[in-house]
């Protein structure tokens, strides 16, 4: 999955030279909570009105009398991603940076944002929680030596696989969430519940 798949297209601009205390009349003029910001007329990164608040709330008695700036609560360098980006690249971003979003580029020119709730919705996707047709969910752990799409054919036998999420854990296996379409054959050696008891159990 690309970024371009999940990000939002609306979005609004501010130069970094704007006050925060203009931003945010802005921002809460439109109903919006984030904007992007240019610095000489490239992207310097994207800004959250909670963000302002807190700079106005715990900086110096002198901010709104100074006409602090945007410059005040973006960083010095730009995060960004570009549309055909892989999803897991702003989702690295956004974990490891405590980032609200990330701008997303296409060439030079921003053409959109991508925030958590995106990458939440695309992470479902990827699970085929949506699909009404995977009524099962099954979790298999196997070691890193094996063929994992032979373990997977095995365990899953005479089910229709309709989603796969594998990912190594820090004991070096392979941890398998699958959601398949289908009753569980009887000689099954995993455990496999409903996706309701599942989120029940959870």
């Amino acid at each position: 999955m690309i970024v371009r798949q999940w990000m939002s297209s609306k979005f609004v601009l501010l130069p970094i030279e704007t006050s925060l205390v203009d931003a945010l009349r802005f921002l809460n003029s439109k109903g919006i909570a984030l904007v992007g910001v240019l610095r000489h007329g490239h992207i310097a990164g994207a800004v959250t009105r909670s963000e302002i608040y807190e700079m106005l709330e715990t900086g110096d008695p002198m901010t709104l009398l100074s006409r602090k700036t945007l410059a005040c609560v973006v960083p010095p360098t730009a995060t960004i991603v570009y549309a055909d980006d892989p999803v897991d690249r702003a989702a690295r971003y956004i974990a490891e940076r405590g980032l609200p979003a990330v701008p997303v580029m296409q060439k030079d020119e921003m053409v959109g944002i991508i925030t958590p709730p995106d990458l939440c919705r695309a992470l479902c996707e990827i699970m085929g929680s949506r699909s009404p047709e995977a009524s099962m969910v099954m979790t298999l752990t196997t070691p890193r030596g094996s063929d994992l799409l032979t373990e997977i054919g095995r365990r899953c036998e005479g089910l229709s696989l309709q989603a796969l999420i594998a990912y190594p854990t820090i004991t070096r296996e392979w941890q398998v969430m699958l959601r398949m379409k289908g009753e569980a054959p009887k000689q099954a050696t995993v455990p496999t519940l409903p996706a309701t008891e599942l989120a029940k159990s959870a």
